[in-house]
């Protein structure tokens, strides 16, 4: 007699007794992920480098696909068949994070910070950003927001350029008087909500110990800007 079972459909169940337990679940599954029509072998993967790699940047234009490999101080280039096409060495940290902002030409910039050295400007190539850095040092975590890119610069403040602009000087604005609990600034945030009114993006800074400022309006300089 052969009995027919449906595939494991249902995923990995180690908390109920072989006994009890419903055919669509498996007690075992390597290299196999459940799906809603029935199980898939895992995908293979390609070995592009025997160093630890900290951050992947993906980069995608149009179907144009490329991807950024951080990893010994420095950032490598693979186009979409993971050949190396690219590198920029002599960075002091490997822990990157990115956002893809457009310019007044259409361009799109991979901006990439990572709070110790100059931030990177992806377009063709790898270049430090056309900012002027001068008052500061120590950008990280760049986000595109109403048209302008942000950075956090140090451990209160943020700094953000003009509108559609990708070179020239930033602008500071100060948070540290509006948290209380000290620490730093960890992250910022673009967070879209409707509120009944339509869809509005607000601006979201995270601290080390967990206080959350939520902004609406275009920019800190503007009158719109509000708490």
């Amino acid at each position: 007699m052969i009995d027919n079972l449906s595939s494991s459909f249902g995923g990995l169940n180690v908390a109920d007794a072989l006994d009890n337990m419903l055919p669509q679940y498996a007690i075992q599954m390597d290299n196999i992920i459940p799906d809603v029509d029935g199980d898939r072998v895992r995908k293979g993967y390609i070995n592009i480098n025997d160093t630890a790699t900290t951050t992947l940047i993906p980069i995608l234009r149009g179907a144009t696909k490329k991807i950024i490999g951080a990893h010994l101080q420095d950032l490598v280039v693979y186009d979409s068949d993971f050949t190396a096409i690219g590198t920029k060495s002599g960075f002091s940290s490997d822990y990157w994070t990115y956002a893809d902002f457009t310019d007044g030409s259409g361009a799109v910039h991979t901006i990439l910070a990572n709070g110790s050295d100059a931030p990177q400007d992806y377009t063709s190539s790898l270049a430090n950003v056309g900012y002027t850095l001068t008052d500061f040092p120590n950008l990280d975590c760049p986000l595109a927001f109403k048209n302008r890119l942000y950075f956090i610069s140090g451990d209160w403040q943020i700094a953000y350029s003009g509108v559609q602009s990708i070179s020239g000087q930033l602008t500071a604005f100060d948070m540290g008087s509006y948290f209380k609990k000290g620490g730093k600034l960890l992250s910022i945030a673009n967070w879209t909500q409707d509120a009944g009114n339509g869809a509005d993006d607000l601006f979201v800074l995270i601290s080390s110990e967990g206080e959350v400022l939520i902004y609406s309006g275009l920019s800190p300089d503007a009158d719109s800007w509000t708490m």
